[in-house]
């Protein structure tokens, strides 16, 4: 009722609007042009409030949409590949849906969450035991074997080795322990 009630949304109201109080309901209500310093602009809405902005050219928007907070969701109707493309590149936010709204909330196989100030993590299916699971890292190695290698000094034939070892560059670690060397 509150972003309704700001005197800057006022004259936006193109459809609905119509509220009752005493029953907690606001009817789908669309504002157009509404602007950017009037609470519904600085709030994240989840109800029945659609404000809508209008630009002349597409870098306006984009610009627009970075220029806030990461939205939870952000929605494009196009049939245009490039302007898709480069909507998923450029805007940040929770999650995205072209020529439809909401639906990535119903598919238990992508994640659902937010950026920044929209939330942190990811939930539905398995995204949701990963977001509240620990994975713990364990590293069990029994007493014998050491090998010196791994310790200073580094000389230039254990560099040689060790470094074959971390690129896994197996060749390289076979030619330095027969100790061949490439001129």
């Amino acid at each position: 009722m509150n972003l309704l009630d700001d005197e800057k949304v006022s004259g936006t109201i193109v459809h609905g609007g119509q509220r009752d109080e005493k029953r907690l309901r606001i009817a789908p209500t669309i504002l157009l042009d509404v602007p950017s310093d009037s609470l519904i602009m600085k709030e994240e809405v989840f109800g029945p409030l659609l404000p809508i902005v209008t630009v002349d050219e597409l870098r306006e928007g984009f610009d627009l949409m970075n220029s806030k907070g990461k939205p939870l969701a952000a929605y494009l109707f196009t049939k245009d590949r490039k302007l898709e493309e480069k909507l998923v590149k450029t805007v940040s936010a929770g999650g995205m849906v072209i020529n439809d709204t909401i639906l990535q909330v119903t598919n238990p196989r992508l994640p659902f969450g937010g950026v920044g100030e929209s939330g942190m993590g990811s939930y539905h299916g398995k995204f949701s035991f990963d977001a509240f699971s620990h994975k713990k890292a364990v590293l069990s190695r029994g007493f014998g074997g050491d090998v010196p290698m791994r310790y200073p000094p580094y000389t230039a034939h254990k560099q040689k080795i060790l470094r074959g070892l971390i690129t896994g560059n197996i060749v390289a670690v076979f030619l330095a322990l027969i100790g061949w060397t490439r001129h």
